[in-house]
C-alpha cells in the first residue's frame, strides 16, 4: 500500500512539473511494466532464482529542442528518469528493491510512426532485505541496502497519435555496490517491458534539429591526452571484513574519430590494499598493479560514457583472472578539468568503484 501511495503520488508530481513545463520542451511520462528473471551468473546466487516477477516503471523523458548544436549529435534522442520498483520473485529473501535511474536514450533507427532506440542508465538501487549471519545468510548476491544499478536496454516507440506511443523493450537491470560491503556477487536481471507514453507537446520533426555542425565537425581528428587521479573503498570477504581503499592512475590517448566518438589507448595503475591477504605481502610492490587497454568514449555535449577493455601488465594477485573492464562517466569542464565516476570489474565480478579527477591535453 505504501509503495502504492509513493507510486501515485510521483505520477502526479510528474503532471504538475509536465504542465508548467514552458511548451517549447517535448516532455514525457509513461508508465511500464516488466516481466524478468534473475540470471544466474555464478553457482553462488543460483539459490536466489525462484520464479518470474514483474519490475513497475514510471518514467519522465525529455528530448532536446534543436537549438544546440551538439543536439545534433543524436536527433531524437531522449534524456529522462525511471523510478522502478520489484520484488525480484523471491520477497522472503531478497525484499524489495526500489530503484531511480538517470538514463539517455539513443537513437538507432526512426522513421513517422516508430523509433528505435538504446537506452543506458546508472542509477541508484534499494533493497529492503540484504544480507545478514544470523537471519538473511541466503542472500549473497546484496550486502549494502545502497547499490548501484546499471540498465542496458533496446526499447521500441509506436507513434498512437500525435501524444500517444506505445513502447516496449528487452533488456538488462545490472545491481551491485562495487565491492563496498561484502557480499557482493550482485544480481542480473533480464526483462522484456511494454507500457505506454503521454507526450504533452505533439511529437517534433527531425527537420527542427540543426544539420550543419560545423563546430562539431572541426574537432574531428582531434588527439587528446588526458590524466585522471582516483580513489575507492572496498572489503574483503567474510562479510564483516576489513575496508581497505585503492588509489588509481589512469593515463590515456584518444583520437577524434567522429564528433561523437573517440577511440584510443591508455594504460592504468592501481595500489590497492585489499590485495595484502592473497599476495601474503604488504610491500609497494606487491600491492601494485599495471595494465593496458582500449578505451572507447561516447560523447554527449561536455558528458561522455567511457569504455575500457584491457589485460593485466603486472599483477601478482591471480584470482580476478587476466582481462578487466571498466564503465565509467565523465564530465569536461570548459578549463579542461574533468570529473570521473567509473566502476571497475574483472569478468564481470566489480573489483571497485571510484571517484576522481583529472586533466585533458
Amino acid at each position: 500500500m505504501r509503495s502504492t501511495t509513493v507510486f501515485f503520488n510521483t505520477l502526479i508530481l510528474g503532471v504538475f512539473v509536465a504542465i508548467y513545463t514552458p511548451s517549447t520542451a517535448q516532455i514525457a511520462i509513461g508508465a511500464k511494466i516488466h516481466r524478468g528473471f534473475i540470471f544466474s551468473h555464478t553457482p553462488y546466487i543460483s539459490g536466489l532464482v525462484q520464479s518470474h516477477f514483474n519490475i513497475y516503471e514510471l518514467t519522465f523523458s525529455k528530448m532536446p529542442n534543436g537549438k544546440k548544436y551538439w543536439h545534433n549529435q543524436y536527433p531524437m534522442a531522449y534524456w529522462g528518469v525511471s523510478f522502478i520498483n520489484s520484488n525480484l520473485g523471491y520477497p522472503k529473501v531478497l525484499g524489495n528493491v526500489y530503484g531511480v535511474l538517470p538514463h539517455f536514450n539513443f537513437p538507432i533507427l526512426h522513421c513517422k510512426k516508430y523509433l528505435l532506440k538504446f537506452q543506458l542508465g546508472t542509477g541508484i538501487g534499494y533493497f529492503t532485505k540484504i544480507f545478514s549471519r544470523t537471519s538473511n545468510y541466503k542472500n549473497l548476491a546484496i550486502g549494502s541496502h545502497v547499490s548501484i544499478n546499471m540498465r542496458g536496454m533496446f526499447e521500441s516507440k509506436f507513434i498512437i497519435t500525435p501524444h500517444w506511443q506505445v513502447v516496449s523493450s528487452v533488456g538488462i537491470n545490472h545491481f551491485s555496490n562495487a565491492a563496498l560491503k561484502t557480499p557482493n556477487y550482485g544480481l542480473n536481471v533480464l526483462s522484456a517491458m511494454i507500457g505506454v507514453n503521454y507526450t504533452f507537446n505533439k511529437s517534433k520533426d527531425t527537420n527542427n534539429f540543426i544539420h550543419k555542425n560545423t563546430t562539431a565537425d572541426a574537432l574531428s581528428n582531434k588527439w587528446y591526452t588526458t590524466a585522471i587521479v582516483s580513489a575507492a573503498r572496498k572489503q574483503n570477504s567474510p562479510p564483516g571484513g576489513k575496508n581497505y581503499y585503492v588509489a588509481a592512475l589512469q593515463l590515456s590517448v584518444c583520437k577524434q574519430i567522429t564528433h561523437k566518438y573517440r577511440l584510443g589507448a591508455g594504460l592504468e595503475y592501481n595500489y590497492n590494499r585489499a590485495l595484502q591477504r592473497e599476495v601474503n605481502a604488504a610491500d609497494f610492490t606487491s600491492l601494485s598493479r599495471i595494465m593496458v587497454g582500449v578505451h572507447n568514449e561516447f560523447l554527449i555535449h561536455r558528458l561522455s560514457i567511457v569504455s575500457v577493455t584491457g589485460v593485466n601488465l603486472y599483477s601478482k594477485a591471480k584470482s580476478d583472472g587476466f582481462i578487466m573492464n571498466r564503465l565509467g562517466l565523465r564530465y569536461y569542464f570548459k578549463n579542461k578539468l574533468i570529473a570521473n565516476v567509473s566502476l571497475k570489474t574483472y569478468l564481470g565480478q566489480a573489483d571497485f568503484f571510484d571517484v576522481g579527477v583529472g586533466y585533458t591535453f
